[in-house]
């Protein structure tokens, strides 16, 4: 019996972003409005939360503008590693992968470990050989290539400055990690990240994004998605705190979000999305912008980047 119209919420990653053209800022907003799209196309013809949120991410990791996919950053040694993890509410499934180097949308090689592995997190060549194994695509490192990117790279190693999020080096970045939430016609609800991580990170490091309870986390009362500061995030279990702070103390979503975002994470550089079982939605930043949409079903994509 569907008694739930669909909801989604889709971010691009927060931080201090740079000045974008008027043609960056549209093509940002076209991929965000089309990755909500996307979700509610699942969500409309019956098919899952957790297919809705792939959906989602799968179109920001195709553009070169995110820091997911195609656009993700490179590690020190000049070479794009990336995480990704999905999580099911109603089943409590879990799939994360991270370090991998040939999977063209990540996010698919995180629900392949969910659907068909005993494991809940892969790491490097055993996720890629797994996701390749499970019908995934792979990509050349050709693919990962992006020349603002590599910039990026190059001005972090010339200053010997240590990794840094995408949005917060020189030059400038204008999106970052992305993820989604959604609510399906049963009710149900799913979250899921992807990231390439922190610009010149260290070869191997393994992000919140693959994590879940640090960048993502679902349950049957709500689903929420993080950027920002992944270490951080690690630290405190900042997604499951939200979600625990809703099912012990009794707060709402949204009030929840907020302690995590202002008081936990104050600090540091944060943000989330998140929507419960009824519909109720949560977009709380403690940085000057983070790239977000909503779609209600229905309804038309909203879409904002500043406060």
């Amino acid at each position: 019996m569907t008694t739930s119209k669909g909801v989604v919420v889709v971010h691009g990653g927060c931080g201090i972003i740079g000045a974008m053209t008027t043609e960056q800022e549209q093509e940002c907003r076209t991929a965000l409005i089309s990755s909500a799209n996307a979700a509610m196309l699942e969500l409309s013809t019956g098919r899952s939360a957790l297919g809705a949120v792939v959906s989602a991410i799968k179109v920001l990791e195709d553009s070169p503008r995110f820091n997911a996919g195609k656009g993700s950053v490179f590690t020190r040694e000049g070479t794009n590693e990336m995480d990704a993890g999905l999580m099911d509410g109603f089943s409590g499934a879990v799939g994360g992968v991270s370090t991998i180097t040939m999977i063209r949308n990540p996010i698919c090689a995180a629900e392949c470990v969910l659907k068909k592995s005993v494991h809940s997190l892969i790491c490097g060549v055993g996720a890629e050989k797994f996701a390749e194994s499970n019908g995934c695509v792979t990509a050349t490192r050709d693919y990962f290539f992006t020349k603002h990117r590599y910039d990026q790279l190059e001005s972090i190693l010339k200053r010997g400055d240590i990794a840094q999020l995408d949005h917060n080096v020189r030059p400038k970045s204008t999106t970052g990690t992305v993820g989604a939430v959604a609510l399906d016609h049963d009710g149900h609800l799913a979250s899921g990240s992807s990231t390439g991580g922190l610009t010149a990170k260290e070869a191997g490091r393994v992000s919140d994004s693959s994590i879940a309870g640090a960048g993502f986390y679902a349950d049957r009362e709500i689903a929420v998605s993080g950027t920002g500061c992944g270490d951080e995030f690690i630290r405190v279990s900042a997604a499951k705190q939200i979600a625990d702070l809703v099912r012990y103390s009794g707060k709402s979503l949204s009030e929840a979000c907020d302690e995590v975002v202002f008081v936990e994470l104050r600090q540091t550089m944060a943000g989330f999305i998140g929507v419960d079982r009824k519909g109720n939605v949560a977009m709380p930043f403690n940085t000057p912008g983070m790239f977000r949409v909503l779609l209600r079903e229905g309804c038309t994509p909203v879409v904002n980047i500043f406060k």
